[in-house]
């Protein structure tokens, strides 16, 4: 088969890597600039002498539309030095992480500021969650995350610019080790890299390309860690993380990409000639076209893709997405068109015609995009063509949170009309004291998603002289609160639940928090051991803490607020679902350090991994959607699994009553092993009735 040349039309990368660790908070309450400091650490000098060269800046994001303008309500304080002197003309860039976003919309367009002789730049912001870049030539650019919270009128920062460091390498071919020419690179600080799903903005990442020779060098670094990405032309991309400054030369070893080889044929089963052709992956979207004999071929990331083609009016894609490994050729593909299907409509928001929503059409609880529009000024949309098949339908905004359709099924040539509506925010609001009743001011109340990267929808605001705090804006559903006291020793956390244009209640009462340490007893070997502790009262999976085993079978959890845990010993390798022992209860005082010894022998011969979900469950996590509340998770070898129910179906009723929220769910699901439940859900518009006896 004649391979064509691939046409790159949009590639998103996921430059994230897959764990949120070391971030840090920094912010700081005060009205007073001299006795104020940001709450980050200064980055440690590092060598002098590389050069402060600037990389390329790698692909520009899509244009951003524009907000409603508000009158920013924060005066953010910088003072900028360099060398220990004042940082006269240094630049800070600020962009506004969107609170609720749309496809290939992330952030607001950049705030500049330029920093007078004594180092001083003032920037006027909204609360929000903002990636800073601070420059000075010859010096390495600080980039870091900054929470901004509601309740201040002034806060201020100290940013302390070192000298340039750079990281050199060399690109090669994985196994072979011959040079990988002309490569992109991309290295983006951990803290910033470990908390985004989405494409970090220019400001945030470095850039650069290797030489003929697959040589490579970025400038312009400040020591710290970094997550490096390379991509080459016919091979699947290199992900790292190295630390600068950095000892000797790094290789990346780029494997081979995946190829994908095959026919579009029209309704009439002759090959058709100029159809296009969708690739799409959890992080890439390729467009290729087939040449006259309706052939194509495209070079992909290794994992899972999701194939469709359309010409004119006609539309086909596969039922399944392929599974591609690096280095693999799939041939033989073949995606018949048909009459294409459409689906049209208008969005209406909460005051009326909701104009610029993004509508986008995504094969039904799968990646990969099949359509997306943008709707005008009534709100109105259209989409197509089509394949016929199920599809999920997402609408965002960039003044709301995203709402979502499940399960809407088109035939071949069908146009569907829709009437779909953005969902309005809601708020919360309390009060923060302490474990005697007295207000607690300047506390740091922060909400968003459960299940969401850290930054991700999130909003602060901290406590005012009564203890008293606001948050608004929030998307409705389940949502995780955190209260922390500015001496960063007392807290508390809760999953509480939102809803749309109305304020919930949630207080706080803080206490310093405690500890539990403890032993993993038995022949086992430890190292095939984690350790987890779920609160009482909280929900499972959303809530739970892990808790890692050293190599002695000893653990420590660090601190963790007051109360009653439930302990759950379970294999390193299968997760929280398979269960060795889930009976042990611990108190933890405040300020206290519980201790706790884990048998697990017993539990090991009785009950192997993955045997059964945990105390009298039917085998199957919750969580909040658009649609009300679905499954996220099914044990596979647990009753839910046994009887077929599948992540993704939408919870209608437990027991004939429906269930309220995810942590409902949960508690309702559950109760004394060996007795019955009765759970409804809805799959592809048809509603199915399970029953299940509930395992320990």
């Amino acid at each position: 088969m004649t391979r064509l040349a691939l046409r790159w039309c949009v590639a998103v990368g996921a430059f994230a890597a897959a764990t949120a660790t070391g971030l840090s908070l920094a912010w700081a309450r005060s009205e007073d600039p001299a006795r104020s400091a940001a709450s980050v650490e200064h980055a440690s000098p590092v060598r002098e002498g590389a050069a402060c060269r600037v990389g390329t800046s790698g692909p520009q994001a899509p244009p951003q539309p524009q907000a409603p303008q508000r009158r920013p309500g924060i005066l953010l304080e910088f003072q900028v030095r360099a060398g220990g002197a004042p940082a006269g003309g240094a630049e800070v860039v600020l962009r506004r992480r969107l609170p609720f976003e749309a496809p290939d919309l992330r952030w607001k367009p950049a705030i500049r500021a330029a920093a007078d002789q004594a180092g001083r730049a003032s920037v006027g912001v909204d609360p929000g969650v903002y990636i800073a870049s601070v420059s000075r030539k010859g010096f390495a650019t600080e980039r870091r995350y900054l929470e901004v919270p509601a309740g201040r009128s002034r806060i201020r920062f100290d940013i302390e610019l070192v000298r340039c460091a750079a990281l050199f390498g060399r690109t090669v071919e994985e196994g072979s080790g011959a040079a990988v020419p002309f490569a992109e690179l991309v290295a983006v600080p951990d803290p910033i890299a470990a908390s985004e799903e989405a494409p970090t903005p220019e400001e945030g990442r470095f850039a650069a390309s290797s030489d003929s020779r697959g040589l490579f060098r970025l400038d312009g670094l400040a020591s710290g860690r970094y997550q490096l990405i390379a991509r080459a032309v016919g091979r699947a991309p290199a992900r790292t993380s190295v630390d600068v400054p950095q000892d000797g030369e790094l290789r990346l070893e780029l494997p081979p990409a995946a190829t994908v080889e095959g026919i579009v044929a029209g309704p009439d089963g002759r090959r058709a000639a100029g159809a296009e052709v969708a690739l799409q992956s959890a992080g890439q979207r390729l467009l290729a076209w087939t040449g006259p004999e309706g052939a194509f071929a495209a070079e992909v990331d290794p994992g899972s893709v999701w194939l469709s083609g359309r010409r004119g009016d006609e539309a086909g894609a596969l039922a399944q997405p392929l599974v591609a490994r690096a280095g693999e050729v799939i041939r033989g593909i073949s995606i018949r068109l048909g009459a294409g299907a459409a689906l049209e409509g208008a969005v209406q928001g909460p005051d009326g015609p909701a104009a610029r929503a993004i509508v986008q059409v995504t094969p039904s609880r799968s990646s990969g995009e099949a359509a997306r529009a943008v709707a005008g000024a009534a709100g109105e949309f259209h989409l197509g063509p089509l394949a016929e098949g199920t599809y999920d339908v997402h609408v965002f905004h960039l003044d709301w949170p995203e709402s979502r359709l499940h399960s809407v099924t088109l035939s071949a040539g069908e146009v569907r009309h829709l009437s779909l509506a953005v969902i309005a925010p809601g708020a919360v609001a309390g009060r923060v004291t302490d474990g005697e009743g007295r207000p607690v001011p300047g506390a740091l109340v922060s909400a968003g998603p459960p299940a969401d990267a850290m930054w991700k929808g999130r909003a602060s605001a901290l406590s005012d002289s009564d203890g008293r705090y606001s948050l608004g804006g929030l998307r409705a559903g389940l949502v995780q609160l955190e209260a922390r006291a500015e001496d960063g020793l007392r807290f508390s956390r809760r999953i509480g639940k939102v809803r749309s244009q109305a304020t919930e209640e949630a207080d706080f009462a803080l206490q310093r928090p405690g500890e539990i340490s403890g032993r993993i007893l038995g022949e086992l070997d430890a190292r095939l051991v984690e350790v987890s502790l779920l609160r009482s009262g909280a929900m499972a999976d959303k809530e739970r803490i892990e808790v890692p085993v050293d190599s002695s079978g000893a653990f420590r959890s660090g601190p963790i607020e007051p109360g009653s845990y439930r302990i759950a010993a379970h294999p390193a390798a299968a997760g929280p679902g398979a269960v060795y022992h889930s009976k042990l209860v611990v108190s933890v005082e405040p300020g206290a350090l519980a201790h706790a010894e884990v048998p697990v022998a017993d539990s090991w011969q009785s009950r192997p991994p993955g045997s059964a979900a945990e105390r009298g469950t039917i085998g199957a996590a919750f969580e909040g959607s658009a649609g009300g509340v679905a499954i996220s998770w099914v044990l596979p070898t647990g009753p839910a699994a046994r009887e077929g129910l599948r992540a993704g179906d939408l919870l209608i009723a437990i027991d004939g009553r429906p269930a309220g929220n995810a942590l409902e769910a949960f508690e309702r699901s559950s109760g004394e092993p060996g007795s019955k439940v009765a759970v409804t859900v809805r799959r592809d518009g048809v509603d199915r009735s399970f029953g299940f006896t509930r395992e320990e």
